[in-house]
């Protein structure tokens, strides 16, 4: 015998981001924190932060003194949220290389080398402008 699908069971199926709207406005309210988050916000932060390829996504808020506003807020694994909120360390390597992946299109070793690249140009060029004087 099937069950047959709720219109609220097929809602959040289809818009898995709207659960985590109602979960952030019951905290908002229990910690006396501002909450501008729509669906619309939590559905392109969902696909911003590629949530969808997470195991069990979370929002968590980067600022975490600050309001759930969309600058302030990011889908991270719950694992990591919840470490996170329990020793105040950073993300994990791997949530981090997500995130560098997501936001620069290049992964944190990719970046730290053109950094390395643009920090020995900028000394080449000083000692280029040293010897000139």
């Amino acid at each position: 015998m099937s069950r047959q699908e709720t219109y609220q069971q097929k809602y959040k199926r289809k818009n898995p981001w709207a659960k985590h709207y109602y979960s952030t406005r019951s905290r908002h309210k229990q910690r006396g924190i501002e909450n501008t988050l729509s669906v619309a916000d939590l559905k392109e932060l969902w696909f911003r932060d590629k949530a969808y390829d997470m195991k069990r996504p979370s929002v968590d808020r980067i600022d975490e003194k600050g309001n759930y506003h969309k600058d302030n807020c990011r889908f991270m694994e719950l694992s990591d949220n919840i470490s996170r909120a329990r020793t105040g360390k950073k993300a994990s390597k791997e949530t981090c290389e997500k995130l560098s992946r997501v936001l620069t299109g290049r992964t944190l070793s990719e970046e730290h080398k053109n950094n390395v690249s643009k920090a020995r140009r900028a000394y080449v060029t000083q000692g280029a402008d040293r010897e000139d004087s």
